[in-house]
Formats: structure tokens, sequence, C-alpha cells
């Protein structure tokens, strides 16, 4: 027969296990928010509302781009967790659903015992077919070659340079934890591309193109929440997601403008 010192013992033991559970959840709650590219300030309240809804108070998170920590260290708890963040890119549909989870766990409508089974669900969540947001991607940057005053050839070309390009990137990036590789060899594509356009007379200039196919590439997610992270405070986060942005923009420019300078040395233009 147990005594009351072993049965407050089991309880003792039996929560810290939950809240291991419970940090664990929202340890991965905020992983997903980061590598699908939220803010760092609504991974942090994330996480602070699930470990709250789970009965775990009095936690510390401290998020970066390529690192999350969660510690806690009072009621005689010292517990920390962290996770490398490797990969990142931006997905808003995962983003609205760990959203979704985020509140249906706190209004009690997802279990503790549940919880990680519904994250990993999330993680794996496919969305739209791969093929079809390269073809999607493809028509709105040859919209855009055309809105920027380009003709039917514009569209073309820059439908397929645009196709090609985000294909590479994505393969390099898929290998690489650079984001300036991918991104610059995408452009390099993008500048071939559209100097063969040229010599074929599918299109009568190069500017239309590259505007228009580069326009895959740009970090403009990356840079508004960078700049979002920023306001809010979050000036570490910030400055890296802002630095970030800059350098892609940067690899960008020199991926196009070597091909360029390349095809102007051979005596194009």
């Amino acid at each position: 027969m147990d005594t009351q010192s072993d049965i407050i013992s089991k309880e003792k033991n039996d929560t810290l296990a939950r809240h291991a559970l419970v940090m664990q959840i929202a340890l991965y709650a905020g992983e997903l928010l980061i590598r699908n590219g939220a803010e760092m300030y609504r991974a942090e309240e994330t996480i602070v509302r699930i470990s709250e809804a789970g009965g775990v108070y009095n936690i510390t998170p401290f998020v970066t781009p390529t690192i999350l920590f969660i510690a806690k260290g009072d009621d005689g708890e010292n517990v920390l967790y962290t996770k490398d963040i490797k990969k990142r890119g931006n997905n808003i549909a995962k983003i609205t659903l760990v959203s979704d989870f985020s509140r249906k766990f706190v209004e009690g409508q997802i279990d503790v015992s549940e919880a990680m089974d519904c994250l990993r669900k999330i993680d794996k969540y496919k969305g739209y077919p791969y093929r079809f947001l390269l073809f999607a991607t493809g028509i709105g940057c040859g919209i855009f070659a055309v809105l920027v005053g380009g003709k039917f050839g514009d569209f073309v070309a820059a439908f397929f340079a645009s196709y090609i390009a985000v294909f590479i990137s994505d393969k390099i990036m898929a290998r690489s934890r650079t984001v300036f590789t991918g991104n610059f060899v995408a452009s390099m594509f993008v500048g071939i591309i559209s100097v063969i356009s040229f010599e074929i007379k599918l299109v009568d200039n190069l500017d239309n193109i590259i505007v228009g196919a580069a326009l895959a590439l740009v970090p403009g997610v990356a840079f508004t929440a960078g700049i979002r992270d920023f306001i809010s405070g979050d000036l570490l986060s910030g400055i890296a997601r802002i630095g970030e942005a800059i350098l892609v923009a940067i690899a960008i420019a020199f991926g196009v403008g070597s091909i360029l300078m390349l095809y102007s040395i051979l005596g194009g233009l």
C-alpha cells in the first residue's frame, strides 16, 4: 500500500511529466512558425499561450531565426529546451494552421495527449502540388512582366524564367543552409533565359523579363517580417531577417548582373 509520501511523489512526477510534454508541444509549435516564415514575436506569444494553457507558467522563450530556447526555472523545475532551426521558408498556410491549433489548444478543444499528433500533421501538410505552385508563380511573374510594359513574348519568357529559377532555388536550398547560393544561381538562370529570349527575337528588350521573373525571388516576406519584428521590439531577430533579405537581394543582383556583363563582353547589347 502506498504511503502518503509515495502518493505525493507520484503526483509530483506526473505533474513534471505533463509540464515537460506541454513545453515540448510549445517548442514544436514555435519551431513550425519560425520554419515557415512567421514573425518572432508571434512565435514567442504562441509558446507562452500554449504553455500557460497546459498549466506551465513563468516560462522564458527566446526566439531567433536560427535557434529556439524555452526555459523554466521556478517551482523546483529547472528545465531548458532548445531547437536548432536548420531550414526556413515561407508557408502562410502552415502558419495559419499552427495559429488555429494554438487557439483550439487554449480553448481546450485539443487535449495535451493529442497535441503532438496534430502538430505532426501540420508539419507534413503538403498544400497545393509543387508543380501547380511553380505554374502559378510563372503565371504571376508573366503577368507582372506585361504590367510593366511587356508584350505576350515577355509573358512567355518571364513565365519560363521564373518557373526554372524557383525550381533551381528550391533544389539548392534543400541541400544548403545559405540563402545566397540558391538565389545567386537561380538569378543567373533568369539572366540566361532573358538573353536567349532576346537573341531569338521573342522579346524586344531584357528589362521586362528580368523584372518580372526576378519577382519570384525577391524576399518580400522575409523583409516585411523583419520590419515587424524590429517594430515589435525584437531587435536581434529584426536585424537578422532584414540582413538576410538584403543578402538575398544582393545575390539576385549579382546573379543577373554577371550574366548581363558576360553577354556585353561577348558583344551583346
